[in-house]
């Protein structure tokens, strides 16, 4: 879930039941598009990036996403938002 962490949509495999943030964060949504999406195969996968694509070009949301998914994560407590604090608390990120 690093690429969550680091602000970014993120894509899972069909194996990612064993990771409850892969499987909270798809219910959770920034202008309609899920955090987190599983998928099943490479047709799946190709499908899912069509779309992402599509929805970040219409809605214009690149700077704010990244905010927004941060935010998110360390709001919701786990171990992903124990390791954003501290790389917060030692500067080695930004808010």
């Amino acid at each position: 879930m690093e690429p969550l962490a680091a602000g970014c949509l993120t894509v899972v495999g069909p194996r990612h039941m064993n990771n409850r943030e892969a499987i909270e964060f798809q219910h959770v949504s920034y202008k309609g598009v899920s955090l987190v999406t599983a998928v099943n195969g490479r047709e799946d996968f190709t499908r899912v990036l069509r779309g992402l694509w599509t929805s970040i070009a219409a809605n214009d949301f690149k700077e704010n996403v990244s905010d927004y998914i941060r935010k998110e994560v360390a709001n919701r407590g786990g171990a992903t938002a124990k390791v954003l604090q501290w790389l917060v608390s030692r500067n080695l990120m930004e808010h």
